[in-house]
């Protein structure tokens, strides 16, 4: 079972975003996929109850229950198990990242949001300890006709030597009104702009 963590310390990066349609990604191509929703607005598990499929299954808990968690989803045979992490808890955080295969960290391209997303940074870096996570930033919520931001953003990673995933999440309808639906975007709009973002970088982590 690959595990993928959706991290940032920061509230409104779009994690749950990126996590749910990850998720919906992989039951697509016919992978069996989990939620695991630690952030206590519970915004995934909302979309869960939205959805008309039960699948993929979304679980709320906590640090104190993550491990417990992880270790029924893999004994049930799902392929992926995804964690919406809770933006403020570095202990919750440090929870997700000590099982992580794989770690996104999602966050606006803006030399502030940047900027204050130095603790979790930090968190990679001792995932990195491991030598068996691969992790690397998302840019999220992105203006399709302005490049700036985004390459401001990518010069300023390189300098804290995060790598960055080349596609980016961009400020889209489609994934309001999606979540809204209990679906995915590649469900909502197949070939609209935002599946095609959501696919790119499903393939981009290599699970």
């Amino acid at each position: 079972m690959k595990t993928v963590c959706i991290l940032s310390q920061k509230g409104g990066s779009g994690k749950t975003t990126l996590a749910i349609n990850l998720a919906v990604a992989s039951q697509l191509k016919g992978k069996s996929a989990m939620i695991a929703d630690m952030d206590s607005q519970q915004s995934s598990s909302m979309w869960h109850t939205a959805r008309a499929d039960d699948f993929p299954y979304v679980q709320a808990t906590d640090s104190k229950g993550l491990k417990q968690l992880h270790a029924a989803a893999e004994e049930q045979g799902f392929d992926h198990f995804f964690i919406d992490t809770a933006p403020t808890s570095n202990k919750d955080s440090l929870e997700a990242v000590e099982i992580a295969d794989v770690i996104a960290v999602t966050c606006k391209p803006s030399i502030m949001d940047l900027r204050a997303i130095s603790n979790t940074i930090d968190l990679i870096e001792m995932a990195k300890l491991k030598d068996k996570c691969k992790a690397f930033m998302v840019l999220s919520m992105v203006e399709h006709y302005s490049t700036r931001d985004r390459e401001e953003s990518e010069a300023l990673l390189k300098e804290l030597k995060m790598k960055v995933c080349p596609q980016w999440l961009g400020t889209r309808v489609a994934y309001r009104r999606s979540l809204i639906e209990g679906e995915g975007v590649q469900e909502y709009e197949p070939r609209g702009k935002a599946a095609e973002e959501i696919a790119a970088i499903h393939k981009f982590m290599k699970i």
